[in-house]
């Protein structure tokens, strides 16, 4: 799997839990959520429901050769090599939260 693969499978493995997260109010699951993700050793990434990447770990940085900010940047779709966005459109949805979810209004 290449490089923009993982980009592909971290947003895929990353939305619902970021889902849940914003379901479920208090500081004390916030703090179980930032311990579980600074001492992974995996490619660990937030990102909002609006596209952007909110939180990195730091192996981004090295394994990419981008700064966090670089990364924070953009959308993280356009990092998605362009043969795989079809892909990733069918296991990750389109941009926003999905139909049904507690942020779906």
């Amino acid at each position: 799997m290449g490089a923009f693969g993982y980009v592909t499978l971290a947003a895929v493995l990353v939305v619902p839990g970021l889902l849940a997260a914003a379901c479920r109010p208090g500081r004390r699951a916030e703090a179980a959520d930032g311990s579980w993700f600074e001492m992974s050793n995996d490619l660990l990434v937030e990102a909002s429901l609006d596209g952007y990447f909110t939180r990195l770990i730091e192996q981004w940085e090295h394994t990419f050769g981008w700064s966090r900010p670089e990364l924070m940047a953009r959308p993280f779709r356009e990092l998605i090599h362009p043969d795989d966005r079809d892909a990733t459109e069918i296991h990750a949805g389109p941009p926003g939260p999905p139909p049904g979810s507690c942020l779906d209004g």
